[in-house]
C-alpha cells in the first residue's frame, strides 16, 4: 500500500489530507474528528485507526472496510 503519515492531529496520504480537532483513544483504537480534503472537496470526518501488533489500519467511519495494514516506519 502507499505510504501515509500520521501526526498528533493529522493523517496525510498521496491523495488526501486530514486535520483533526479532537483525538480519543480507547485501547488499541484511536478516533479522530476533524476535516479531510481530497482534491477540491473538504468535509467533516471521523477517522478511526487500530493497531494490531506493529501494523496499523485506518478507516473513515461509516465507509466500511479498513485501509492497510501499514507497517510503522521510524524516522
Amino acid at each position: 500500500p502507499p505510504a501515509i503519515t500520521i501526526g498528533p492531529k493529522s493523517l496525510v496520504g498521496e491523495d488526501f489530507y486530514c486535520r483533526f480537532d479532537t483525538v480519543m483513544r480507547r485501547g488499541s483504537l484511536v478516533t479522530w474528528k476533524g476535516s479531510c480534503s481530497a482534491g477540491d472537496e473538504d468535509t467533516q470526518r471521523t477517522v478511526q485507526a487500530r493497531l494490531s501488533g506493529k501494523k496499523l489500519s485506518y478507516r473513515y467511519q461509516g465507509e466500511g472496510g479498513w485501509n492497510g495494514p501499514f507497517v510503522r516506519c521510524a524516522r
